[in-house]
Formats: C-alpha cells, structure tokens, sequence
C-alpha cells in the first residue's frame, strides 16, 4: 500500500484564486499542491484578454480595498513577467465613455465619493473628450483610469502555474479529484486511493463551489459570460482599453485584435457560445466604436462561468462544521484584481489566525 503524499496545504481549482493561494501558501515558507481536472485557467480566468479596473460598476465604484489590491496584482504581474518569454500585460489604463447625461454625474461623484489617490482617475468634459477619442460613439465626457492594466489572461495563468512550479509548487492536472475526511486530516481521491493529504483543504473551484454540499449554505449564484475577440487586417488606433456596456480589451501586444465582452447570463443551460451573444457582443462594440466592426476579417468566441453572492463581494474564509477546509471565490469579474489580495488575507487566518476583513469574511453567512 502507498501512503498519501502530505503537504501543508493542499489547493482544489487552478484558476486565479487557487494559484493566488498557492503563491501565498509558498512565501509561508510551506508546502502546496494544487489539483484541477483542467489546465490552468481553464475556467474565468482563461479569457483572452480582461481588465484589472479598480473603477468598476455604472458607478465607477471604487473596489474594495483597491489600492492594497492593486499594489500586490502589479508586483505578481511583475514578478512573473520577468520569468516568462511571451508579454501578457500592459498598464494602459481604461478608458469610461458617459453614455449617458445621468452616468456622467456618476462617474463625476466617484471623483469625490470614494478616497481616490492622486492620479488614479481624470474626469475629461465632452469637448475634450471628442478631441482626444475621436473614435468613441456618442457620449457625455467620460473617465480615464489610469490606474488600469490590460491583461492576456489565457498566456498569464500558464506563465503563472509554470513560475510556481519553479518555485517548489506541486500541480496535478488533468484528474478529477474526490474529496474526504478521516479524523483531522483530509484526503484526496484522483481515482486510485487517497494521493494526498493535508490538514488544511482550499476550495477555490469557482463555479463548482455552486454545486458543492460543503457550501450549500452560501448564496452562490453561477454567471455565465460571453465575449467576442475580433480580428482586423492592420493595427487598431487605440491607446487605451474601454468599459463601457461591457468591456472593450487592446494591447499593444496584439494591436490587431480586440476583445469585447461579457455577456451577463444568469440562466443557462449550456457552456457553449450561441448567436444570441454574438449579436449582443456585437451591438456592443458598434455602440460605443461606430464604424470599427464592419472593418474586422475574422471572430473567435469564448464562454465561461464566474461566481458571484448578492452583495458582489468576495467569499473567504473556514468552513464553520468543517474544520480545515476553506473557501476562497465569488471574485466575479474582479477575479484578476483582488485574487491575490484575498489569497493573502486567507493564507494569514490558516496560519496566523488574523480574520479577513469582514467584508468578505464568509462569518458574515453564518
């Protein structure tokens, strides 16, 4: 009989947040394994191309604890960047049409509303505006956040699992794994007998955390989005990503192509894309850059389920009947930005038993 192999942590879901957990566990100085019956991003986190906007929301609302937030994602991207071949982000910031009269007061309240840094966002008025975006369909002014990074997130989580796994991580992909408890430890079935162990579990499955007895007591609700990368014969014109009905990606890195998305489906019953978001994603684009979709050669679709709770908050924490076992999810689609600063709060409760902030503290559904 083989022994299960022990870490100090085992980690259940490759995406942004069970990798985020990993790069924290591994700076503890302990040992992780982390297991996901897919590659790497192969959930949410595996768009071709999103934006880290700590200005999100009709609102241009400010995230939960942006700064601390983008501070830690900007030295993660670095510090992968410098270890990896291939480019996959760019701090270009986002650019934030008013598309309405209403949006633009908005957007100009956020200014004052929330505690911004110095040289996070402009306001530009609408003359300004039409000046210097030229391309931009109608509007009433809009934001600039310069605070703002374009990321290929596809090439980012495999250059991201391959740095860990230089660094001493352990990975198991490509099996489904079955999870038990005896006594104090848990135990993971990857289809021959328990492989591994660990008297730490953290479930960062993202949508599967819906399906899941252990949470069943969370409000998780399953969103599936949809976006559109479109393809063009020369360069495109713009200096900045766009939010605006969605999401509008550019690089430098790819400056033929853009991305558009998402779709917000809260009933479905297939990961497949269909027309029906085609035609929504391109709606979308015609809006706000009249003109620019008829010029395209070519469109790839992609489709993929986040997580999110009624309050649109993080989820984080100890299961409360279930010693050992954590969650992290529910990032919705600010995954990429406040992955790495919830991983942090995580891995300092396990083992330094400092609580996360209440805000997406999972008490707050006990």
């Amino acid at each position: 009989m083989i022994l299960p192999e022990s870490f100090d942590v085992i980690v259940l879901g490759a995406g942004i947040s069970g990798l985020s957990v990993a790069d924290a566990v591994l700076q503890q100085g302990k040992s992780c394994v982390i297991i996901d019956p897919n590659e790497p991003g192969g959930g949410a986190s595996g768009a071709p191309s999103m934006l880290i906007n700590p200005a999100t929301g009709r609102r241009a609302k400010k995230a939960w604890n942006a700064e601390k937030a983008f501070e830690l994602v900007g030295s993660l991207l670095h510090r992968i960047q410098n270890q990896s071949r291939q480019p996959f982000y760019e701090q270009n910031g986002v650019l934030r049409p008013a598309l309405t009269e209403e949006i633009a007061k908005d957007f100009k309240r956020s200014l004052t509303k929330y505690e911004w840094d110095d040289g996070w966002l402009e306001w530009i008025d609408k003359t300004e505006f039409s000046r210097r975006f030229p391309l931009i369909g109608n509007h009433y002014g809009g934001l600039l956040v310069k605070k703002a990074i374009t990321l290929l997130g596809n090439v980012f989580m495999r250059s991201y699992s391959r740095f860990l796994k230089k660094n001493f991580l352990q990975t198991d992909y490509g099996r489904q794994p079955q999870l038990f408890r005896i006594r104090e430890n848990w135990y993971v079935d990857l289809g021959g007998g328990a492989e591994y162990t660990s008297s730490i579990v953290v479930d960062a499955t993202g949508r599967y955390q819906t399906e899941s007895e252990y949470w069943k007591f969370l409000p998780l609700h399953p969103v599936k989005g949809q976006l559109a990368t479109y393809f063009f014969q020369n360069s495109l014109e713009l200096d900045y990503s766009i939010s605006s009905l969605g999401y509008m990606a550019v690089t430098k890195i790819l400056p033929k192509q853009i991305t558009v998305g998402s779709t917000y489906e809260h009933d479905f019953d297939s990961l497949k894309t269909t027309p029906q978001a085609s035609a929504a994603l391109q709606k979308k684009f015609e809006k706000t850059l009249p003109g620019l979709l008829g010029k395209s050669i070519r469109t790839r679709q992609w489709a993929s389920v986040r997580v999110s709770l009624p309050d649109k908050m993080p989820v984080i924490g100890v299961h409360p009947e279930e010693p050992g076992l954590y969650i992290i999810g529910a990032l919705g689609s600010r995954g990429m930005l406040l992955g790495r600063l919830a991983a942090e709060q995580l891995v300092q409760q396990m083992f330094h038993g400092i609580s996360p902030d209440k805000e997406i503290s999972v008490d707050r559904y006990v």
